[in-house]
């Protein structure tokens, strides 16, 4: 089984929806307000109830592409603004609660509410700065504005809201912002992106190709990159296909100078590096956004991120208490959480977790971890339990492929492979789910379909050194009977990591599969050690370690007594 080997990628997967809560800003100057901003609310009555023709289509659309104008352009000001950090959605979505509990849970100083109205020819917009009373825990508004808006000029309309915006704040010594003139069409066929890959979900090829077009044409249409950075993100985490993260470096390499070396720039391009474990380039990059003149708190949370991807975990942890101490942040302590699993500390991971869960309990990530955990301690129920509704709510390929591995532990091996098939359907270029699909094609008898897989992920691998590209190809290796490479490939693994679980794991079973099996039950051992569940040895491929009584004893002391009772 991949087993351990996936929870490499659970880790890389989990990066670019973890770097979507940090959002920088271009100032070395300390923030002053921290920023939350509501989706936009609409109510448009007379398009929902209208027949739709293909005279009307586009007049019924253009309320949401307004409400994607109003997004981007609020978005964007907080951005720019040396005095302003915004707090991302993914941050207010992980709290269930009414604005006060959003407001208090993310640390902001302030509150954007906006509110649009829409009749057949116009809509009238309200936007509204909330902010807290000192001597209470409530968020009332503080000031507003009304407008009405043509549904005809969206690119109008964002310069228009960004002065909205800029009154709103008349206090925070920000200025209005300067805008490079976009004309009406590519503003229309950007919102139109906008309103499809960020607030829909909805990331193809064909769209990132239609995104990297149009910023090639309009370079200095500067809120197309983040959208771009976030979306080419999101591809590479469902399909392990970095074709648009490295399009995307050239575009920034192409961009305007105004844009090429300012903050932002080096942020996207963190991302990109960090995202792709190029540590040396991402540390780069956070000394060039330091330079160019990021301000302190954010500094300080991409260096505990860089931290956790560099599994420097000790010092990540510091740095996210560090940085929980100025901002409460439900990303934070995300984060903070994922540190002290990775580092062993179970018990700290489940706490934090908990106090997460406590802010909102449906939150997709704390219960995407606490299944994590409870599948890689072996707690198989809790992990099915808590898989299977993250697969009906969001369908992605790395939860699909955990839902089967449990299934696969558990020795229902029909209903992994289901699980295992859809994964790779999902995502057919990732090497994880092909290595698990292998798996258990190989545990049901179909040997030539999992020789196939087998050698598919050594191809995707080949040109990657990276620990979880090793632990793929160890795995692969002595599955197809290429002992000596899958050797060298733990050797290479045990250079790169010591101490780790995963590695003790796959050695245990390379040991194994090679008849070595003193040596196997040695790492054994020190999986079991490392927080590893006896579940994981359930996998047929261990059985012969059942005629040694030393495997045994180990997964009675690991309350495991009946493994070997129970082969036939």
């Amino acid at each position: 089984m991949t087993a351990l080997c996936l929870l490499t990628a659970l880790l890389t997967a989990n990066y670019p929806s973890l770097l979507a809560f940090i959002t920088p800003t271009p100032s070395s100057t300390a923030i002053k307000h921290q920023v939350v901003v509501i989706p936009p609310t609409l109510e448009s009555s007379s398009f929902s109830n209208q027949n739709l023709t293909s005279s009307n289509l586009l007049a019924s659309a253009e309320p949401s592409l307004l409400v994607a104008t109003m997004d981007d352009a609020i978005k964007q000001y907080i951005i720019q603004n040396q005095s302003m950090q915004l707090i991302s959605n993914s941050e207010v979505n992980a709290i269930e609660g009414d604005i006060n509990a959003i407001g208090n849970y993310t640390g902001a100083t302030d509150i954007l509410t906006n509110e649009i109205s829409c009749d057949t020819t116009r809509c009238n917009i309200t936007l509204s700065r909330l902010n807290k009373s000192s001597d209470s825990q409530r968020w009332t508004v503080s000031d507003q504005d009304h407008w009405p808006v043509i549904l005809e000029n969206f690119y109008s309309t964002h310069n228009d809201t960004q002065l909205k915006v800029t009154k709103l704040f008349s206090d925070s010594g920000a200025g209005e912002q300067v805008n490079m003139q976009v004309s009406e069409q590519d503003y229309l066929t950007y919102i139109d992106l906008y309103s499809t890959m960020l607030l829909e979900g909805r990331v193809t090829p064909k769209l990132m190709q239609s995104l990297a077009t149009l910023i090639q044409k309009t370079p200095y249409l500067y809120s197309a990159y983040s959208l771009y950075r976030e979306s080419a993100l999101d591809f590479y985490t469902s399909t392990n296909d970095d074709t648009f993260m490295l399009q995307f470096e050239k575009l920034l390499d192409q961009s305007p100078p105004e844009y090429r070396y300012s903050v932002e720039q080096a942020i996207d391009k963190f991302t990109i590096y960090a995202s792709t474990n190029e540590f040396d380039k991402a540390n780069t990059q956070l000394n060039i956004a330091k330079q160019r003149g990021a301000d302190k708190a954010t500094l300080i949370e991409f260096q505990a991120y860089f931290f956790l991807i560099s599994n420097q975990l000790e010092s990540a942890i510091i740095t996210y208490q560090k940085a929980l101490s100025l901002r409460p942040s439900t990303k934070l302590l995300h984060n903070l959480a994922l540190a002290f699993w990775w580092q062993g500390d179970t018990k700290k991971s489940k706490e934090t977790l908990n106090t997460l869960l406590s802010i909102n309990p449906n939150d997709y990530f704390s219960n995407q971890l606490l299944a994590d955990i409870s599948l890689i301690e072996g707690d198989l129920e809790q992990a099915i339990a808590l898989y299977r509704p993250l697969v009906a709510a969001n369908n992605q390929s790395i939860d699909i492929s955990n839902l089967g591995l449990s299934y696969a532990l558990s020795g229902k091996y029909q209903q992994a492979l289901e699980m295992a098939q859809l994964a790779v359907d999902s995502s057919p270029n990732h090497p994880n789910w092909i290595l698990n699909l292998a798996d258990i094609q190989l545990i049901l008898g179909n040997t030539s379909q999992a020789y196939t897989h087998y050698k598919q992920v050594l191809r995707l691998n080949q040109e990657v050194d990276s620990r979880s590209a090793w632990l793929q190809r160890a795995q692969a290796y002595v599955h197809i009977g290429n002992h000596q490479a899958a050797i060298k490939a733990l050797n290479q693994l045990k250079k790169m990591s010591q101490n780790d679980g995963e590695v003790f794991f796959v050695a245990a079973l390379i040991y194994t599969r090679i008849g070595e099996h003193i040596s196997a039950i040695s790492q054994v051992e020190e999986a079991l050690n490392s927080n590893i569940g006896t579940a994981w040895f359930n996998l047929p491929w261990f059985d012969s370690l059942c005629e040694i009584p030393k495997f045994s004893q180990l997964l009675e002391v690991a309350d495991k007594p009946r493994r070997c009772q129970l082969i036939d």
